[in-house]
């Protein structure tokens, strides 16, 4: 039996009765006899050896610059969209003030409308229909007051009612006036309308009071621009006309010139 210098031991200890130790492999290391350091991180008293666990390795980024498309480039971008944003926005804050500024100084004016004339042709009432029958011709003449501004007309609607109730319609065509122009046109009515018996009744045969109402769009233009297009409505009120059942009446107004009323918004009462 071999003894241990250092200690007076014997080597290896003397088996512990009903126990066995186990051998061991050569060149493996043994357990820490009294005496000796702390074992090292990776021994193994049982005999096996590990390797310590490596500590962990910081994050190294190979790319230390942003992906294009990031950072300063949506940066960028959001800056033009808010600037294209707000260069729209104060362009059409200036456009709409220099019109409304044009609009108060060189505001044009509505055209001028009034009845000058009127003809029949077989136009009266049918008692025994009660209809209202026969052709009447309605002479206007327009004028256009503004000195910078010529006047486009879109085609102009135009009813003839008797009693606030429609009796017929009528439609002229497209028209242009220079500025300070006069135009002449005749609106032609065919009439075959029902009366209430009621309001026949009270009616004469010999004149007869209409009311006139045309509507539709106008543009005015300078030299230097054009305008949206406006709604315009003209009303002619109380036109009396004589009535003819069997022969054509030439001279058939009655009432004389009327001037109209021309808005884009007019009550009719």
């Amino acid at each position: 039996m071999d003894y241990n210098h250092a200690t007076g031991n014997p080597y290896p200890p003397p088996t512990q009765p009903g126990y066995s130790q186990p051998t061991q492999p050569a060149g493996y290391g043994q357990p820490m006899q009294p005496g000796y350091g702390q074992p090292h991180p990776g021994y193994d008293p049982n005999g096996y050896s590990y390797a310590a666990a490596a500590p962990p390795a910081n994050y190294y980024n190979p790319n230390p610059y942003p992906p294009p498309g990031s950072g300063r480039g949506r940066r960028f971008n959001a800056s033009f969209v808010s600037s294209f944003f707000a260069g729209m926005i104060i362009f059409f804050v200036l456009y709409s003030f220099i019109t409304i500024m044009i609009w108060l100084f060189h505001r044009p004016e509505w055209p001028e409308f009034r009845v000058d004339s009127a003809s029949t042709s077989g136009f009266n009432l049918d008692m025994d229909l009660s209809k209202l029958i026969g052709k009447l011709d309605v002479g206007f003449t327009v004028q256009n007051p503004n000195d910078k501004y010529s006047i486009f007309y879109e085609p102009l609607k135009t009813v003839m009612t008797y009693k606030h109730i429609p009796m017929t319609y009528s439609k002229t065509e497209a028209f242009s006036q220079v500025t300070k122009n006069e135009t002449t046109f005749p609106v032609n009515f065919v009439a075959s309308s029902v009366i209430a018996p009621f309001i026949l009744r009270q009616q004469s045969t010999d004149k007869i009071s209409l009311d006139l109402l045309a509507t539709g769009w106008i543009r005015y233009k300078s030299p230097s621009w054009t305008t949206r297009s406006y709604s315009m409505r003209v009303y002619c009120d109380d036109i009396v006309v004589r009535m003819s059942p069997n022969k054509t009446e030439a001279d058939a107004l009655l009432s004389g010139q009327k001037t109209c009323k021309v808005g884009s918004n007019l009550w009719i009462i």
